[in-house]
């Protein structure tokens, strides 16, 4: 008797099993390389915010005052969150996306009692935490809250 051409159920599950491996492989790769570009631009839009901050107190010898009073930044109220530094330094405010409305986290925020020091942060919700990418080897960790913050500070403003 002559066999016919084909695949055993063997073999077809075999594949089934390696196709489905090399799909986890894959997203999970992907995954990771979503979050580490998310990281990245995080990581330039709040250097930009810095990089605003430091060029008012070269102009003015100060750093813009918020009276104090934390102003924060999402996508949503669109607000210029650090005074006097949008446009003349860079044209629009670095938004944080998010996806959520109406979201107040996660967000920039700043703050400057006097001029004097400042703080510039990336801060999620008191709830939530910062992903683990964000927090393994950051020396821009918020000391006060290292779990759900970092960005730049003066050395008057590091532990407020």
């Amino acid at each position: 008797m002559k066999r016919q051409g084909g695949f055993t159920i063997v073999e077809v599950l075999i594949v089934i099993v390696v196709i489905a491996i090399l799909a986890t492989v894959v997203t999970i790769i992907y995954t990771s390389m979503q979050e580490r570009a998310t990281l990245s631009r995080l990581e330039a839009d709040l250097r930009t915010n810095n990089n605003a901050i430091q060029l008012y107190r070269a102009e003015y010898g100060n750093y813009p005052s918020t009276a104090g009073v934390w102003k924060g930044y999402n996508s949503v109220t669109n607000d210029n969150f650090i005074p006097g530094v949008a446009p003349k330094y860079f044209p629009t405010t670095p938004q944080v996306f998010v996806s959520a409305a109406p979201p107040a986290y996660p967000s920039f925020i700043y703050r400057s009692f006097d001029g004097t020091d400042y703080k510039l942060l990336y801060i999620v919700s008191g709830t939530d935490t910062l992903p683990l990418t964000y927090r393994t080897n950051n020396p821009f960790l918020d000391p006060v809250r290292p779990t759900r913050a970092w960005g730049y500070w003066s050395s008057g403003d590091r532990n407020t």
